[in-house]
């Protein structure tokens, strides 16, 4: 006889079966979903992981090369005191360790301490092998630290370098609470996710269906979405799409999270940008923005025709504000300076013009040949006596005026030079002729200014241990004042062989010299 399965058996037969493929397939959907909140949040931390390390070598690299640079006068001249105060405003940053200094054996000239605590020795950290003799930027790292090192030169003359190491401890706390926040958010998303299942277990065939399309337009689509947008953000596009969401629930709330932090992520990023290439003081372009767009107009300029004029402009006798008014002052005479630069440039430079602070009380200006123009030397030497004139005016700071000038130096492109360092150098050396001409003037680069360039630095390092040599003696001649102001020197009637102390130094001379005997 057989046994009869009645209708409650069966339908208890099949909302078992049912219920088994409702849990297999909910299961499936668990480990799909679990795997996908594994990957959302491997993405993000990754993500944020990469920008971070990127934003601080991109930031620590940008600051060394700079440090380096405004380095080159202290080293130069051995001032330890100049030196300790770029040093200890590089370490009173964020995240910066150590900044050390050292010579081109690898001992250490500063580090930043007030007693200078570790002058004089080699440096034998596993880092510093790599530094010694490099030519460029130079980065290394380990798990907890970035050092970055930079040469400090001086045209080809290597004076030394810098180091400066970044800690990554911030970098990892913010993995960290990155990971901690994406985890607690899927774990509540879990939590939501049992609820679920509970109802989809009594709601029988019907709801389970029903539930599982809802699952998976509401939960696994905006988590595939977020993972999409968060691999778009590991490639660099800050940008990415992350979907609009207005529920109230955690998966609505992480949307809107993961959307608040591609919003900051790019915010960061604009303010990186903005800071990396504008001046802070004068709201200028800064070195870095300019010497790229130096060497796109360069680029260009091979390609065709056209002429550039570099005109390096530095403001003369600056320290003397910082140090008599003070450093505010001295903030307040830059600003007004680049306004008028502004104007000057504004009325005279023409189409494609640009201008930036170079560093200091130095500014740059770049002239773009106009279509039609022969020559850019005019148009660069309207521009130059226009600022010379301009600048010479007073300005009036906290009360006072004040009477500064500006020497200029310029350097035509191709005619002086064929590349970007040279066309700098040879700008810088012009300015520097201007200064020895008497300051609030201007002078166009000639080759001439090089062999001058290279005789002073000759006698500068013939000079060095001349006393130890016996190659200095100690002779009298007579001064005589011919013409008031003027004063006459008469250093041809030294002895043979002999220089004349004044000979030394180009500043004090430059307005006595004779053009004569006497």
């Amino acid at each position: 006889m057989r046994t009869r399965i009645g209708l409650s058996a069966r339908f208890a037969m099949l909302a078992v079966v049912v219920l088994a493929c409702v849990l297999g397939m909910v299961a499936l959907v668990w480990d799909r979903q679990e795997a996908m909140h594994r990957e959302a949040q491997e993405l993000s931390v990754q993500a944020i992981s990469e920008f971070s390390s990127t934003r601080l070598l991109s930031r620590g690299q940008a600051a060394t090369v700079q440090l380096a640079e405004s380095l080159v006068n202290p080293v130069y001249y051995f001032d330890l005191d100049a030196i300790g105060v770029a040093v200890r405003a590089v370490l009173r940053q964020p995240d910066v360790s150590y900044v050390i200094v050292y010579d081109n054996e690898g001992q250490v000239i500063h580090d930043g301490s007030p007693d200078i605590s570790t002058y004089g020795q080699t440096m034998s950290d596993p880092f510093a092998y790599e530094v010694l003799g490099l030519e460029a930027a130079h980065v290394q790292s380990n798990d907890t630290l970035v050092d970055i090192a930079a040469p400090i030169r001086i045209g080809d003359q290597r004076l030394g370098g810098v180091r400066v190491g970044y800690s990554l401890a911030a970098v990892k706390a913010e993995e960290a609470r990155v990971g901690g926040v994406m985890a607690s958010r899927l774990q509540a998303i879990g939590r939501s996710q049992l609820l679920w299942l509970g109802v989809l277990l009594v709601g029988m065939v019907g709801l389970l269906v029903t539930i599982g399309v809802v699952l998976q337009r509401s939960l696994v689509s905006p988590v595939q979405q977020m993972a999409d947008a968060a691999r778009q953000i590991e490639a660099g596009t800050l940008d990415a799409d992350v979907p609009a969401s207005r529920r109230k629930d955690e998966v609505g709330d992480l949307m809107r999270a993961f959307a608040h932090m591609r919003d900051s992520l790019v915010r960061h990023d604009r303010d990186i940008r903005r800071m990396a290439y504008t001046d802070a003081l004068t709201g200028l372009s800064n070195r870095l923005a300019f010497r790229e767009l130096l060497d796109e107009r360069v680029a260009q300029g091979h390609g065709s025709a056209h002429q550039l004029a570099l005109l390096f402009a530095d403001i003369d006798d600056f320290k003397r504000v910082n140090d008599t008014i003070g450093h505010d002052a001295g903030d307040e005479v830059l600003m007004q300076f680049s306004g008028r630069i502004r104007e000057v440039i504004d009325r005279h430079g023409g189409g494609g013009s640009e201008l930036a602070r170079f560093g200091g009380d130095e500014f740059v200006i770049l002239l773009q040949g106009l279509a039609g123009e022969d020559d850019i030397r005019p148009r660069a030497g309207r521009v130059a006596t226009a600022l010379v004139q301009e600048l010479s005016r007073p300005i009036s700071v906290h009360g006072r005026q004040i009477f500064l000038g500006i020497s200029i130096g310029i350097a035509l492109f191709p005619d002086d030079a064929a590349d970007v360092p040279a066309l700098m150098k040879n700008g810088d050396i012009a300015m520097y002729q201007a200064k020895v001409a008497g300051k609030n003037c201007y002078r166009f680069y000639s080759r001439v200014m090089d062999q001058a360039v290279e005789r002073r630095v000759r006698m500068e390092q013939d000079l060095r241990g001349a006393w130890e040599r016996g190659e200095l003696s100690l002779a009298y001649q007579p001064v005589y004042r011919l013409d008031d102001p003027a004063a006459w020197w008469a250093p041809r009637r030294c002895c043979a062989g002999a220089i004349p102390s004044m000979a030394t130094s180009p500043r004090r001379c430059s307005s006595t010299w004779p053009s004569r005997a006497v």
